[in-house]
């Protein structure tokens, strides 16, 4: 299978951090995959901000940290104020004005692009064919320990009860917005709501400021951990999406499976962990017809459960950001058409967010989001040093692409 040979080759390298030098050799190494198959990659190239996640991350957190410390001062519509200028900004993520930070601390990345056009019929192409993206981050996200932390916090727990004799008892899995990538933020507005709310006694003002200490602690620490720690191997994100992607392209440029309606476009983005910048310059540079565009994002795949995505969220209430409903309708249908698929493939939103939250304020339409989650949510290697290889369920992959196969092939045919 393509996607594993690609893989291998990608794991060769000790990450692909965003703006790194081994990000640049992994997109070059994608475009010599490209040219195996027989298609002429191109490469975007475009400035980000290196560690810019940090600093787009930190952004709400200070308001945040605003709002309990005027809280424990009994500040109650100052503290109202700074929460909610917290809360939207954190919603304008990822944001524009991020590209001042580039002046300071400037790094570069690329996109790797290729492209199957359709299979003309007796030398007659169709007007106004339909685009399909196929898209893919090859970047590799730092090492997240707090994630790690807050596993073992919950695991504890569930040992507790284990040895009090309650095997049967169904715990609750650890909360998405907790093992999100964006949890720091999501922890901010459930704090400072709270605190807001909450009455200012004597006692409560003293459990505040406890609070507004710990939180502190906790966003200084993530904050050095992004800024020092290494960058994860990546193989579940996500080099099984990003060789996917190559693996598809494989499939798809054979005469036999060319597609008769549909032009595609392969796309592995450079600094989705940056965050995003990648498809935000794709979407601003790369000229297609966003009326009959549309865009299928393979996102770390590899886990025991595969899942197509109606959108993707990472705020505590859990309200997805929807893709495009007609769409999705359509991926549902076809689900539920084949029987390969009901009962294995599961439908959601990705508790964080990725290269697609990019295309939704660019107003592009997003067909779905490929997907693969552990029964609790992310699995345990998620943005860890142990993300390799050896813990990719391969028979979950092949039901990904197979799966990826299906809703383009059908989405040519029939969705018109």
């Amino acid at each position: 299978m393509k996607t594993r040979v690609v893989l291998e080759k990608l794991m060769k390298l000790p990450h692909r951090g965003a703006g790194t030098l081994f990000e640049r050799k992994a997109a070059k190494l994608l475009v010599q995959e490209y040219k195996i198959i027989g298609l002429d990659a191109k490469l975007q190239n475009y400035s980000i901000a290196v560690h810019g996640s940090v600093v787009e991350l930190f952004i709400p957190s200070m308001f945040f940290m605003c709002a309990l410390l005027l809280n424990t001062m009994q500040e109650k519509q100052l503290a109202a104020i700074a929460f909610l200028a917290g809360l939207l900004t954190y919603l304008n993520y990822p944001y524009s004005f991020m590209n001042v930070y580039k002046w300071i601390f400037h790094g570069k990345s690329k996109n790797v692009i290729a492209k199957i056009d359709h299979e003309s019929r007796e030398g007659i192409k169709v007007v106004n064919p339909k685009t399909i993206v196929i898209s893919g981050h090859y970047d590799t996200a730092p090492e997240t320990k707090v994630l790690t932390i807050l596993g073992q916090f919950y695991s504890y727990f569930a040992r507790q009860d284990l040895k009090a004799g309650r095997e049967n008892i169904e715990l609750p899995p650890v909360p998405f917005f907790l093992k999100s990538p964006m949890f720091l933020n999501n922890l901010g507005v459930l704090l400072t709501l709270l605190v807001i709310i909450l009455p200012s006694t004597t006692k409560n003002l003293t459990t505040y400021s406890l609070i507004l200490f710990g939180f502190f602690c906790i966003v200084t620490l993530t904050v050095l951990e992004f800024l020092f720690v290494k960058y994860v191997p990546g193989a579940y994100d996500n080099g099984v999406g990003t060789s996917m992607v190559l693996d598809l392209a494989e499939h798809f440029n054979k005469k036999t499976n060319k597609l008769k309606h549909t032009n595609l476009i392969f796309l592995n983005t450079g600094s989705e962990e940056g965050p995003t910048r990648g498809m935000e310059h794709f979407m601003k540079q790369y000229k297609f017809d966003k009326e009959n565009t549309y865009f299928l994002n393979l996102e770390s795949i590899g886990a025991e459960i595969v899942m197509v995505c109606h959108g993707e969220s990472s705020l505590p209430t859990g309200y997805p950001i929807e893709f495009d409903k007609k769409a999705f309708n359509f991926v549902m249908n076809l689900i539920h058409s084949k029987e390969e698929y009901k009962g294995v493939v599961k439908e959601g939103f990705l508790p964080a967010c990725s290269d697609m939250l990019e295309v939704h304020k660019q107003k592009g339409k997003v067909i779905t989001q490929i997907t693969s989650i552990a029964p609790n949510g992310m699995p345990s290697q998620y943005h860890q040093m142990f993300d390799t290889i050896d813990l990719i369920k391969w028979d979950k992959v092949k039901e990904a692409r197979a799966l990826a196969i299906d809703i383009i092939e059908e989405f040519d045919k029939r969705f018109l």
